[in-house]
């Protein structure tokens, strides 16, 4: 196989993937291999509550805004890969973004803007860019 195509299977090496946000001034990178173990990530980005989740094919990703109606909530995976909860009201979570069940039922989260790249792309065209750290 070309080069260009291998993808490495270590973490923030030149052809390692990632998952890149942008909010505001700032940019994150995502390690790809994390966000698979971890299926869900809620961090903050210049003070902007975002949730990252890998979908159950584990080769889809979302990111959306963390506030729903002026609150900032905790999200954790559910059993089934299907779901999450939002830890404040316990309601159920679709991979769509979509409240289904629960006090929350008919939220829906906000898309933010997200590119999956190679690490070496994305450090070149968000020079100030972060990496996210497990806390």
């Amino acid at each position: 196989t070309n080069n260009l195509e291998r993808t490495s299977h270590d973490s923030w090496q030149p052809k390692s993937w990632v998952v890149g946000v942008v909010a505001g001034k700032q940019s994150r990178a995502y390690d790809w291999l994390e966000l698979k173990e971890k299926a869900l990530i809620n961090d903050t980005l210049n003070s902007f509550p975002v949730l990252l989740a890998i979908g159950s094919d584990t080769l889809s990703f979302h990111v959306w805004d963390r506030r729903v109606n002026g609150i900032t909530l905790n999200f954790i995976k559910h059993d089934s890969t299907s779901y999450f909860y939002d830890q404040l009201t316990h309601s159920t979570w679709n991979y769509s973004g979509e409240c289904i069940a629960g006090e929350l039922s008919g939220s829906k989260l906000n898309k933010v803007s997200s590119y999956q790249e190679f690490w070496h792309s994305w450090r070149t065209f968000h020079s100030g860019t972060t990496r996210y750290e497990i806390p």
